[in-house]
């Protein structure tokens, strides 16, 4: 996105937006160099967004994480399409609500005016949503998210990576072009605080195992540092990025 693309979108400060893009970009690495991982770290983002250790009642390893899931009292998903996270969440999560304008889709909202104002919620995930969202309506979306949340709540949101391009232009619904620091430029404009970023796969078990080995793989790796060093591309799917609604100072 460039200075005169970005000025296209409605109800944006420029400079204000250019101002956190360059202290983001100074506070993460470039995007071709962020860290890599198979799926969606939920570990990561607990980690990241509310705080770390907080061991599982039972003291089992494995059942730390959704452990943490349930101390979620609401959780909402936007745009829950194929990828939605409902499986999990809709088991650990204490409240989960879903929102899609899509008519043929069930869901629990169709848009944000139906949801009650006196509902907050302290996740929200946006798995591949706002890169649908014109630029002319993204900061009104992106405002219209920050409202539904509550505070010390925490965003998880992806958008494919442009530093794919195969990938990323695969899909011609894509209207809102960004890399991790204009979309985390746009959410900090509208309150938000950027607290990790990611690059990610979204697969599913079987493609996560077949990603852990070929991370492995001598030669794999040579032809993913070959691509970041000399052509600044990436070979992940998706970028995620984490924000939190932080109480006002």
């Amino acid at each position: 996105m460039t200075q005169e693309s970005s000025s296209n979108i409605k109800g944006a400060d420029y400079d204000v937006i250019d101002k956190k893009r360059k202290a983001l970009m100074s506070k993460f690495r470039d995007q071709h160099n962020l860290d890599w991982e198979a799926n969606l770290n939920w570990t990561r983002v607990w980690n990241k967004a509310v705080s770390p250790g907080h061991e599982s009642p039972s003291g089992k390893p494995g059942e730390t994480m959704l452990w943490k899931l349930t101390q979620l009292p609401a959780c909402l998903e936007i745009g829950c399409g194929n990828q939605s996270e409902e499986g999990l969440m809709s088991t650990v999560a204490l409240k989960f609500h879903t929102i899609d304008p899509d008519p043929t889709v069930d869901t629990t909202y169709n848009d944000f005016d139906d949801i009650p104002g006196n509902i907050k919620y302290t996740c929200v995930i946006a798995k591949e949503v706002f890169e649908h969202i014109p630029k002319d309506k993204i900061i009104d979306f992106t405002k219209d998210t920050y409202d539904v949340m509550q505070y010390n709540g925490f965003l998880v949101a992806s958008i494919p990576n442009i530093y794919n391009p195969v990938g990323f232009l695969q899909n011609p619904d894509h209207v809102t072009n960004m890399d991790y620091a204009w979309f985390g430029s746009i959410l900090e404009s509208c309150g938000f605080d950027v607290v990790d970023v990611f690059l990610c796969q979204m697969s599913n078990i079987e493609l996560s195992q077949k990603f852990n080995r070929l991370s492995g793989d001598e030669n794999f790796n040579f032809i993913v540092n070959v691509m970041k060093q000399f052509y600044s591309l990436h070979p992940a799917k998706s970028l995620v990025v984490v924000a939190k609604k932080n109480l006002p100072s």
